[in-house]
């Protein structure tokens, strides 16, 4: 089967249904392309075709490439980039919920994948002082090749940089469905932007959905043994360079190779000048080694990442 055969099986699924039936009929379909790489390669060609990705930049530790919106669900590829030094227990952002978003994920390529904790939906937040007490971990699990997770809405949970690239697609929806679930323009589903607005912005699509961001409480770090809330904070941008470099060593890692696409890629490079996409084309055509960069800027950022072992000993007081 091809991408849009896919699609348009989620596109039936998700078509006014249950959003919790919609997502477990959902994840067989998910799974069947997870185990299809060309599926994959084609989602990447998609991308490199746009020209768009030549001005992209990375914010934080994770690719994402689009694979796409509907008006009842978003989809994407999640590429998650280990740290420099290959550590495992480094959180890749803040403990966060998704509101009324639910998400399916299934892991498409990493055998280990990465580790995650979900917390118990009922917490308390003392909104003077900042802190969430009573926080308790419900499940510590990886997430290995071909694995589907579900995580319901209003769930606690982080997720910690995988020792190798891992790559998930993720599909996401509201926990209802919208009384008017017609158009995506309608003022009434524009209305209810907000509960992904976060979680759109954490994964690098926010110009997709072209959506403001705003502060909420619903973000979390493990700080001197106590979780903390560390309100709209969020990693800084890369540069573009960065990012088609990490783009490039995706691709050698997954092992693509349409010649057709990266021509398109080569020729919309030569319109806007960028003269650094020869070498990195030519270095995955001739099997030369790519390798990933972490920015310095990701790395030991105060209220994004903090160890598991801060999670634990936060969570026991």
């Amino acid at each position: 089967m091809k991408l849009q055969d896919y699609i348009a099986k989620l596109d039936s699924i998700f078509e006014g249904k249950d959003r919790y039936v919609s997502h477990k009929e959902a994840a067989p379909v998910l799974l069947a392309m997870a185990k299809d790489i060309s599926i994959l390669h084609e989602i990447i060609s998609n991308n490199l075709e746009d020209i768009k990705i030549l001005g992209m930049k990375k914010q934080g530790p994770v690719i994402n490439f689009d694979i796409i919106i509907r008006r009842n669900y978003t989809f994407s590829a999640h590429c998650f980039m280990p740290l420099p030094d290959r550590a495992v227990n480094i959180s890749h952002n803040w403990i966060h919920h998704h509101d009324h978003s639910l998400l399916t994920s299934v892991n498409v390529f990493g055998n280990t994948g990465y580790n995650s904790l979900l917390f118990e939906k009922e917490y308390q937040y003392d909104s003077q002082t900042q802190k969430v007490t009573k926080l308790k971990i419900a499940k510590d699990f990886y997430h290995p090749l071909h694995n589907v997770e579900f995580i319901d809405a209003f769930i606690p949970h982080v997720v910690l940089l995988p020792p190798t690239l891992t790559i998930t697609y993720a599909l996401w929806s509201f926990d209802y469905v919208p009384k008017n679930d017609a158009l995506r323009s309608n003022p009434i589903l524009q209305a209810l932007k907000g509960p992904i607005k976060k979680v759109i912005s954490l994964f690098g699509a926010s110009e997709v959905l072209q959506i403001e961001e705003e502060t909420q409480n619903r973000q979390f770090a493990a700080i001197e043994n106590e979780i903390v809330c560390v309100g709209n904070k969020l990693y800084p941008y890369s540069t573009i360079e960065d990012y088609m470099q990490n783009v490039f060593y995706v691709m050698q890692e997954v092992g693509y190779h349409n010649e057709t696409s990266l021509e398109v890629l080569k020729k919309n490079a030569k319109t806007l000048h960028r003269t650094d996409i020869d070498g990195w084309i030519a270095k995955l055509q001739n099997h030369e080694t790519i390798e990933d960069h972490m920015d310095p800027s990701f790395i030991n950022v105060h209220g994004l990442n903090f160890s598991k072992e801060a999670i634990i000993n936060a969570c026991k007081n």
